[in-house]
């Protein structure tokens, strides 16, 4: 998930999504200054990484367990794993697809008609506009 971000900012939005869950689930009491904001409630380590990134000012004063402004990654990431960052659009767009497929797999009746229609709009995306611009060419615009 962390492609081609820097590791270290998003290791410490993940700490902010994880401890923020274990605060949520209420699991022991969280040491004095650790990473942990309320305002970052409900985000994914994607949207806390783009947060923390645009405010670096921030990202300064970071603690970890080691420290201020030193990471608790052990090595680096594992060989082969490294992927070009993940689209969010792309990736709803493909998880919806598959869903509905799923869904309709095994003839289940439980979805609503519109989200049926705007989940089968999304595997079908709209034709680019130089490709409609040139069908109208071709269609109105006598060749010489």
């Amino acid at each position: 998930r962390r492609g081609a971000r820097d590791h270290y900012l998003f290791n410490v939005a993940a700490d902010y999504v994880i401890n923020g869950w274990l605060v949520e689930m209420d699991v022991g009491t969280m040491p004095e200054g650790l990473l942990y904001d309320p305002e970052l409630k409900g985000l994914s380590a994607e949207e806390v990484y783009d947060r923390i990134a645009t405010g670096l000012r921030r990202g300064r004063r970071l603690a970890t367990l080691r420290g201020k402004g030193l990471g608790d990654i052990l090595g680096e990431p594992l060989p082969g794993r490294t992927s070009d960052p993940v689209d969010l659009d792309a990736f709803y767009r493909r998880a919806l697809v598959q869903g509905h497929q799923l869904h309709t797999d095994r003839q289940r009746g439980l979805l609503p008609a519109g989200l049926v229609q705007e989940i089968r709009a999304l595997a079908h995306p709209p034709v680019p506009w130089d490709a409609r611009l040139a069908r109208w060419f071709d269609e109105f615009v006598p060749r010489p």
